[in-house]
């Protein structure tokens, strides 16, 4: 009867809840922490997710490339960067958060937020794949980040932070960002206040990313 029970209990689980994880999901999050001890930084990368045929089909990615969107946001909430990166399958990008002239934080020049970050010394990171412009490859471009095309699957994502020891210097860590529930209204503030800073704030996105990947002993 036990058994019985049990199975019966098993069987009553919705199937959706054994369903695999996509890990590669559109929309990830994570933070760079102790700025003032050492560098954060962002490596991505694409998995493929997205591809299909792997041959020019006009007005398909079927190579699967995609658009990694970067929305940099200092402690308080107040957007401090925006900016994209196109990213194809196996191939590797990444981006500093505060060091070296290709930084997240390159071009703000918000005086509350720089002096938020600055008293914290910290921001959150978020990321946002979605598909580029010129489809087929080998012309495929991103749009702004503030008007980004439609999300894919694919992207695969790590950062890098620091943490306060009891001896000099700092303890070096890196966890793969999170896969996060995008809403719609998550994805209209994530745009509209990167429109809102690249028009009446900066005027500039942050700077594009690197190709290849980073560590915290990388010279920039």
């Amino acid at each position: 009867m036990f058994r019985k029970a049990i199975a019966s209990l098993i069987l009553a689980v919705p199937a959706s809840l054994f369903a695999q994880v996509t890990l590669d999901g559109p929309y990830q999050v994570n933070y760079a922490s102790h700025l003032d001890l050492a560098d954060g930084v962002v490596n991505v990368t694409n998995s493929g997710a997205s591809a299909g045929s792997n041959v020019p089909v006009v007005n398909f990615n079927s190579y699967g490339d995609i658009c990694v969107n970067a929305y940099v946001y200092a402690p308080d909430q107040e957007l401090a960067a925006c900016c994209s990166c196109l990213v194809s399958p196996n191939s590797l990008h990444s981006w500093p958060v505060s060091f070296g002239t290709s930084n997240l934080l390159h071009n703000v020049n918000n005086t509350t937020v720089l002096a938020s970050i600055n008293a914290t010394h910290s921001v959150v990171i978020k990321l946002l794949a979605t598909a580029p412009n010129g489809i087929p490859a080998l012309t495929d471009s991103c749009p702004r980040p503030d008007s980004p095309n439609g999300v894919v699957n694919g992207l695969v994502a790590w950062g890098t932070h620091s943490h306060p020891t009891n001896v000099p210097g700092a303890a070096l860590t890196e966890t793969q960002f999170v896969n996060s529930s995008l809403s719609t209204g998550e994805l209209g503030k994530l745009t509209n206040d990167c429109r809102a800073s690249l028009t009446t704030g900066s005027g500039s996105q942050c700077p594009g990313c690197l190709t290849g990947g980073l560590d915290l002993g990388t010279s920039l």
